[in-house]
């Protein structure tokens, strides 16, 4: 038996989100808009996959990867994509967020949607990364250092 795919473009704002669902046949079509609301994005995403394996995917934006963290723990796949890679057509201007959740499934679909990464959660404690050295350290080292523009030039002959 072959597993069945929707793919999910999820339009993210700090209000609302709209759900648009592309099956593996057919046009990409808005299902609802709902609060921006964690459990309740868990409880329309699980309705949608009841039978199927879903893809999710939404643009990176302000408000971060708690979302993308919160499918992943609930076994969900989701990417994020920079608003830049998306594809657009030329001379295509009206931008609005049933249009965008429809354009994110389509491409979802097709395989055209690069993923941007995601960095790991930095938990309380963790020793921050100090591979850089602080612009103090190296004022320093580089007063150590020996100046050779005042040293003379011995003639070796």
């Amino acid at each position: 038996m072959q597993i069945k795919v929707r793919f999910i473009g999820l339009d993210v704002h700090k209000q609302t989100i709209v759900i648009a669902v592309a099956e593996q046949q057919g046009e990409a079509r808005v299902v609802r808009q709902i609060p921006n609301d964690p459990q309740r994005v868990i409880k329309e995403l699980r309705k949608l996959g009841k039978e199927f394996e879903l893809k999710v995917c939404y643009e990176a934006g302000p408000l971060g990867f708690g979302l993308q963290r919160m499918l992943k723990k609930n076994n969900i796949d989701c990417i994020i994509v920079a608003p830049s890679l998306i594809p657009i057509r030329s001379g295509e201007r009206i931008k609005t967020d049933r249009r965008d959740a429809c354009k994110l499934a389509h491409f979802l679909r097709s395989g055209d949607l690069t993923p941007i990464w995601i960095p790991r959660r930095i938990v309380h404690g963790e020793p921050f990364n100090t591979n850089r050295p602080k612009p103090s350290a190296i004022w320093n080292a580089l007063a150590k250092m020996p100046d050779w523009r005042n040293e003379p030039l011995v003639n070796s002959c």
